[in-house]
């Protein structure tokens, strides 16, 4: 898979939008981040539809899936190892789990260059739909900057039917929209635009960031599992401890 994704990468990267980001060369998550504050601070786009896309791993069918990728890559055997990789199921919790043509396998070194194929479908409606707004994708998370006049729950059902065509749904407990100064999640971040109190600042408001309450508590259950709650009575703890952030 790791060959596959060599030889197929720079195929498709040249056609690539640039709204996409996440496991793509010189196009990850810190230059994602970067255009969200850029588009929220300085075009005005406040009103933020964070979207969650209901089990994508999961649910990508195999079949469009390939459709997708023949417009790119004609050698058979190419082909062949990509759809024998899709069909041999995945290990979970000791369990082998059959594909039933559906889902790529998470872990697998082609996987995320197999979700930017298949949304890439959805980056390209999105663009020729000409609808107001700005997306900013990373693999499988997204969000859409709208101005406030804009009608969010108009956007909300064209990005639904869109989906819809890639036999995907939004999740819906985890989509909503929300103002920017009200704060929304990406990428494991809280992002929230500030007011700036800075005397003669250039700048009335500014995006700001930091951990989400998520990614907080996967972290303190991390730290406990390393060191324990009686670090102080415990020298390994401790330099566990500090092994843990050095990696980190």
């Amino acid at each position: 898979m790791t060959a596959a994704k060599l030889v197929m990468e720079p195929i498709f990267e040249a056609n690539f939008l640039p709204c996409s980001y996440g496991s793509r060369p010189k196009r990850e998550a810190p230059q994602a981040l970067r255009e969200i504050q850029s588009v929220i601070t300085f075009r005005d786009r406040c009103v933020v539809i964070d979207a969650d896309i209901k089990g994508f791993f999961d649910n990508i069918p195999h079949q469009k899936l390939m459709i997708l990728v023949k417009r790119q890559i004609s050698d058979p055997r190419l082909l062949k190892l990509i759809e024998r990789g899709l069909a041999a199921g995945a290990l979970k919790d000791g369990e082998y789990l059959k594909s039933e043509g559906v889902g790529t396998p998470q872990g697998s070194s082609i996987s995320s260059l197999l979700a930017n194929i298949y949304l890439h479908a959805f980056d390209k409606m999105w663009e020729h739909s000409k609808l107001p707004g700005t997306l900013i994708r990373c693999c499988d998370d997204f969000v859409i900057l709208l101005h406030p006049k804009t009608d969010s729950k108009w956007i909300l059902n064209e990005i639904k039917k869109m989906l819809g065509r890639l036999e995907l749904d939004l999740h819906p407990e985890k989509t909503r929209v929300t103002p920017a100064q009200q704060g929304f999640n990406f990428l494991g971040l809280h992002l929230r635009l500030c007011q700036v109190r800075k005397a003669k600042a250039k700048l009335s408001h500014s995006r700001r960031l930091w951990p989400s309450d998520q990614s907080m508590q996967r972290i303190k259950q991390r730290i406990i599992e390393l060191i324990g709650r009686l670090i102080w009575k415990n020298a390994t703890g401790i330099l566990k401890f500090h092994a843990f952030f050095e990696c980190e």
